[in-house]
């Protein structure tokens, strides 16, 4: 099978046993297994996590044609263990760094750094070790960092990313992947499944491609896939072409909770991730779809963003995105946009919880090594809410838009509502005809805008 031009990725997970406490450890498992099962062959693929030091869970390797390097990699994921004591970042960074010491020359290199925290031990990961490549920092959950995770992407020419909410990861993790100048993101859409529902995904493949992936994660491993009719606790995943053909595959990989399938040279037009589901309690899944240029190419057809980093609490949020084909505007087109912002920033919350946060009580222990003891409640407070499963202390709120079409050909919109500090998410659709190429096309993409208390 062709490939596109290959990269180096390695996930640097956080394995501190706070993660346990939002529930994140077997979606951060699940979701890390899926992405790294995304590699094509010629991708190199490794794995580092860190708590109270930086550890290598899978030495750097070049994925093989049989694709059995992803599936090693995935099974050194699944064993790990989730207790340790405090979150050292800078040591998991100079893991991951020091393990790219094998890779080659020439080649798009990237550290995908995963935390629910903060830094409270080791090594501090600013300033950034010497070599580091683009970071690509996923703050997970509003007890995060998220100014530090957003320092580490820009300072090393990567990105941020937050996670609101656990699911979010594999959509982060699909953003992160197409990164690369080959790799073209056509849907990223996370789903509720009810009980013996009937799901379809739409994504518009383009001209030119080598390879077209398409690929189903879900939450919960006791559910298994077929590709045929489901019984009971199934998940039934198949293809449309464009053509309106059912194909029943077999996955290219699969393991606990997903499944991707790469077809070459896929049909122009419109696909559909189709999924019946056999379960009897909901099941929230990401369905996600990629095409790849021809190995050494950029995709001719590419939605990119302008936005800044961060902004003060209270100004407004302008992006710019740019639609092109080999570098000229699609005009024309109607982009979509959906915003997540947080309702209460962690200091607002501090205020509105006051009453409640006097009644917690830290550990001697937690005191000796916490930075932020007022934080630290506050975090101990969203747990208890959480496990009872009572109001959500931090909330976010959603809101939809339509970009407007600039005089320069691009796509522009504004967020004028940013009081609270915190991480403000965009995700942007867009589906249409090029005129230069005489295509259908899709596009998504997701981004991060921190805004700052500016005190």
């Amino acid at each position: 099978m062709p490939t596109s031009t290959p990269i180096v990725a390695i996930p640097i997970v956080d394995t501190s046993n706070s993660m346990t406490y939002y529930n994140y450890v077997a979606i951060t498992v699940i979701d890390t297994k899926a992405f790294l099962n995304n590699a094509l062959p010629g991708d190199y693929i490794g794995v580092a996590s860190y708590d109270v030091s930086g550890r290598v869970t899978y030495n750097l390797t070049q994925v093989d044609q049989n694709l059995t390097v992803p599936v090693a990699a995935a099974a050194a994921v699944q064993n790990l263990n989730f207790t340790g004591s405090c979150t050292n970042m800078g040591g998991g960074l100079q893991t991951a760094v020091n393990m790219l010491s094998s890779a080659p020359s020439g080649v798009n290199k990237g550290l995908v750094l995963l935390s629910d925290g903060y830094q409270n031990c080791g090594t501090n990961p600013l300033p950034l070790p010497a070599g580091t490549p683009p970071v690509y920092s996923c703050a997970m959950g509003p007890s995060s960092d998220q100014n530090l995770m957003q320092q580490i992407a820009t300072q090393s020419g990567g990105q941020y990313y937050y996670a609101p909410y656990v699911y979010n990861m594999m959509q982060i993790y699909n953003q992160i992947r197409a990164q690369t100048p080959s790799a073209q993101l056509l849907a990223n859409g996370y789903k509720v499944a009810q009980a013996y529902d009937y799901l379809m995904i739409p994504a518009t493949v383009s001209a030119g491609n080598d390879v077209g992936q398409f690929s189903v994660v879900w939450s919960d491993t006791k559910y298994t896939f077929t590709n045929g009719q489901p019984g009971l606790n199934q998940l039934s995943v198949t293809l449309v072409t464009p053509a309106g053909v059912v194909i029943t595959p077999m996955p290219t990989l699969q393991g606990g909770a997903y499944v991707v399938f790469n077809i070459p040279n896929p049909a122009v037009g419109l696909w559909y991730i189709q999924i019946m589901y056999g379960g009897t309690t909901p099941q929230g899944l990401t369905g996600g779809a990629f095409e790849y240029a021809p190995s050494g190419n950029a995709a001719p057809l590419q939605l990119t963003v302008d936005a800044p980093a961060a902004v003060r609490k209270g100004q407004p949020i302008t992006y710019h995105a740019h639609l092109t084909d080999d570098g000229k505007p699609i005009t024309g087109q109607h982009v979509h946009a959906v915003i997540t912002r947080p309702k209460f920033s962690q200091q607002s919350a501090l205020k509105t919880y006051a009453a409640q946060l006097k009644t917690i009580k830290l550990s001697d222990e937690t005191m000796d090594t916490i930075q932020y003891p007022d934080l630290a409640k506050l975090d101990l407070l969203y747990k208890q809410r959480l496990n009872e499963n009572e109001e959500d202390l931090l909330p976010h709120l959603k809101s939809g838009a339509v970009l407007t079409e600039a005089k320069h050909g691009g796509y522009s919109g504004t967020i004028h509502e940013t009081h609270e500090a915190g991480s403000y998410t965009v995700e942007l659709e867009v589906t249409g005809f090029s005129d230069k190429s005489k295509t259908p096309f899709s596009r998504t993409h997701r981004f991060n805008v921190v805004v700052t208390d500016g005190d």
